[in-house]
């Protein structure tokens, strides 16, 4: 009995090291494996906050009879993002009368990068009413593209002291943009010059 027993212990002790041993190889071939990266997160856009017949409702409230509620669809239009907004807002420049919402028009263009806003800033600037002149002059200084030199030129020779004196402004800040843009582009070429004479130095040696 005994025997039998010590037997079984041995077998269990030879079983349980051979167990060990196992998990122990297979342990060590899964810490050595090549681990799979993890897939990237992929952010999904929103859906549009409008649908097509909100937005065709929008559109339409530009062209309301209450000077309110067409400046609240203009605005509206250019926070969702509508990709007919700067057309819809270049056609309210020339039709709408309330010279107040004529200036709101060109103030939004400050947040547009897009080039279709010089048409519109250019409306602005031959407008009837000096304070939208200098409303769209103020907003060319602050953040048109150079190309919009020409527009300030021009209206140096308007006959309102106000309009001319944002003119000029607006044409100083466009001289220093263009400076600040040579100066980066200088130092670009600097630095690249530097590098490739580097690189050529140590290949040499």
């Amino acid at each position: 009995m005994a025997m039998r027993w010590i037997l079984a212990s041995a077998m269990m002790l030879v079983s349980g090291s051979y167990l060990y041993r196992n998990y122990q190889d297979r342990k060590e071939a899964l810490a050595a494996a090549p681990q799979a990266a993890p897939a990237p997160a992929v952010v999904a856009e929103p859906a549009p906050m409008l649908d097509a017949k909100q937005l065709a409702a929008l559109r339409a409230a530009v062209k309301s009879g209450d000077s309110n509620v067409r400046w609240a669809a203009m605005q509206s239009l250019f926070t969702f993002g509508d990709p007919a907004i700067l057309p819809i807002l270049e056609q309210a420049m020339g039709s709408e009368t309330d010279s107040q919402i004529r200036i709101g028009i060109v103030l939004l263009l400050k947040t547009s990068g897009d080039a279709a806003a010089l048409r519109i800033l250019k409306m602005g600037v031959n407008d009837t009413d000096p304070v939208v002149r200098v409303a769209s002059l103020r907003v060319i200084g602050e953040v048109a593209d150079l190309a919009a030199a020409p527009l300030a030129a021009e209206a140096v020779n308007d006959n309102d002291d106000t309009v001319k004196l944002e003119a000029i402004t607006a044409l100083s800040r466009l001289q220093q943009r263009r400076k600040a843009q040579y100066e980066q582009l200088s130092e670009q070429l600097r630095q690249q010059y530097e590098s490739q004479a580097k690189k050529a130095q140590e290949s040499a040696g």
